[in-house]
């Protein structure tokens, strides 16, 4: 039941001829096969859920809990990534996840709480059953300026986790940095967590609390 007017020269096309069409078609089907996907796993889980961005997060987070005492929180919740290694993870899926689920009252009961990293530009919401929370900025970290790995001291990047990245300069000469590995950082954390320093994992502290409020509410 719509017409499409093609300006400036006021030709009536059709709506596959629309060059704004097909990319709008596709984005709604990728919104709905989303949502029907995110939704069957919000109703099939049993316990609170809290979403994060990625299978490296959680890790971080698991052993921060257990270090910092908040056990009996994780064994409250269930912890995920959004996505996985085949249907994709990040900031992107977890906003629409998290968008799905608090516009759509209807399509769960079940409390829903996400954790973006610091680099987004969300506001906090921490009320109500479906919750997001947004990690603040470690300014004391000059070595990892973004991610859940800037929830950490300096001291806590250790050479093991670096790795040599090839970078080109403003005038295309190539040339090596260290960068840090995701992987291997999450994996030297989860790994030996009893050992590490437990002041490394002060930053986490506010988002257990945060989450100890949501499942009290």
């Amino acid at each position: 039941g719509i017409s499409i007017l093609k300006l400036p020269n006021g030709e009536w096309i059709d709506a596959e001829d629309f060059s704004e069409f097909g990319h709008a078609l596709k984005v709604f089907r990728e919104l709905t096969s989303f949502k029907q996907e995110m939704g069957k796993e919000v109703l099939n889980a049993t316990k609170p859920i809290v979403y994060c961005e990625g299978i490296t997060d959680v890790k971080h987070i698991k052993a921060a809990g257990e270090v910092l005492g908040y056990s009996a929180i994780l064994d409250s919740i269930d912890l995920r990534p959004v996505g996985d290694i085949e249907k994709g993870g990040g900031e992107k899926n977890l906003k629409k996840l998290y968008d799905t689920v608090k516009t759509n009252a209807t399509l769960t009961q079940r409390k829903v709480f996400v954790v973006f990293d610091n680099d987004v530009n969300y506001a906090r919401n921490l009320e109500g059953s479906v919750r997001r929370y947004v990690f603040s900025k470690n300014e004391a970290n000059n070595i990892v300026l973004k991610g859940i790995e800037n929830i950490y001291p300096n001291e806590a990047i250790i050479d093991d986790v670096l790795d040599d990245e090839e970078r080109v300069d403003g005038q295309g000469y190539p040339y090596q940095r260290k960068a840090i590995s995701k992987v291997k950082f999450a994996d030297y954390i989860f790994g030996n967590a009893e050992s590490i320093p437990k002041c490394y994992f002060d930053n986490f502290k506010e988002l257990f609390e945060e989450i100890k409020k949501w499942l009290a509410d």
